[in-house]
């Protein structure tokens, strides 16, 4: 089993940022995933997936059963590799953050594959975008979109919760 993937992109003044760890657009969060291994298919898979789901595949993969003290927060990738996923599977909101020791850290949310909200912390300053008309995230649509803006800004604050609480 061959796997390549990365921790993060980087940016290339795309958002005035340089390098990576400075902001949570796509040019830092979207890598490679590629598997390479006995009963995989070849394919090409659209939906976003998320790096915690990386060691549920690995273990599928390897036909290692998971621990449930393991505690494992994504999701086995293996059934979307081997040719039969579930329904559904991609609908799951994603996450990504930049921690407290970061110059902003911030929080980022993707839902359905396609709006993303971002959060500054400290400043509380939020952004929503719809990636599909604009991959590139030039088009800020939080005032247009109050709704799904405060939904996603309220997942990103029980994120931050849920951080807070130590879990």
């Amino acid at each position: 089993l061959v796997i390549v993937t990365a921790d993060h992109g980087e940016e290339f003044r795309e958002h005035a940022g340089q390098f990576h760890a400075s902001q949570l657009y796509e040019e830092s969060l979207r890598v490679p995933l590629v598997f390479l291994g006995r009963g995989i298919r070849p394919s090409v898979q659209e939906q976003p997936v998320s790096l915690v789901d990386l060691f549920p595949t690995l273990l599928d993969l390897l036909g290692v059963p998971h621990l449930p003290e393991l505690g494992l927060q994504g999701r086995s990738l293996a059934p979307d590799l081997l040719g039969s996923p579930p329904p559904g599977a991609d609908r799951r909101p994603l996450f990504a953050e930049l921690g407290p020791w970061e110059k902003q850290p911030a929080a980022a949310v993707l839902e359905e594959g396609r709006h993303k909200g971002i959060l500054r912390r400290g400043g509380d300053l939020f952004e929503l975008y719809d990636l599909v008309p604009d991959p590139g995230e030039r088009r800020d649509l939080a005032d247009q979109e109050p709704e799904r803006a405060a939904r996603l800004l309220a997942r990103l604050r029980a994120l931050d919760a849920w951080r807070q609480a130590g879990r």
